[in-house]
């Protein structure tokens, strides 16, 4: 149920941040790529492990994270431990990236829960290919809150969350 609850809040935190992400005056558009589903858009059935992007700035939307309360996330931010390992083919130049510190502010969704995602931009050279994955762990258990069944649901998190491994083609 976790994996379920958290591709839902990445898919629908993903919408809200692609729908307000883009400055009319941007000089280049940027492609993003959701990390959760290795793609551009949700559409449904089996999830790619690939997707083909045009070359330039792509913006990845590592994951999100959402509960009831802010003081919850709050505690779920300062708990956590979040880095990005980016793997370039063929080229000597692979990185690891610490985002623990790069999650957006929380902030207040529509339906009331209290959310933060974590954004990143790479640039891809046309042929070029990079394959992604996040690992989240955290340095002291954790509660997962979940409105919606009777009362509400805890599960402590203790243990490392590694995000799916995307590969992403510039084109």
């Amino acid at each position: 149920m976790r994996i379920r609850s958290l591709l839902t809040l990445t898919v629908t935190a993903a919408a809200a941040v692609l729908g307000a992400s883009a400055p009319a005056t941007a000089a280049a558009p940027t492609t993003t790529v959701i990390l959760g589903i290795c793609g551009t858009e949700f559409t449904g059935g089996a999830i790619p492990e690939e997707v083909s992007v045009p070359a330039g700035d792509v913006q990845l939307f590592v994951q999100g994270w959402g509960v009831t309360t802010r003081g919850h996330l709050v505690h779920w931010l300062k708990s956590q431990t979040t880095t990005l390992e980016l793997d370039y083919s063929g080229e000597a130049r692979d990185v690891v990236r610490d985002l623990t510190d790069a999650w957006s502010a929380p902030s207040r969704g529509e339906a009331g829960f209290w959310f933060s995602t974590l954004l990143q931009t790479i640039t891809l050279a046309a042929g070029e290919s990079v394959e992604v994955s996040s690992v989240t762990s955290w340095e002291k258990p954790t509660l997962e809150l979940i409105e919606g069944r009777p009362g509400f649901s805890t599960s402590p998190i203790s243990s490392p969350f590694t995000g799916r491994t995307c590969t992403i083609t510039a084109t």
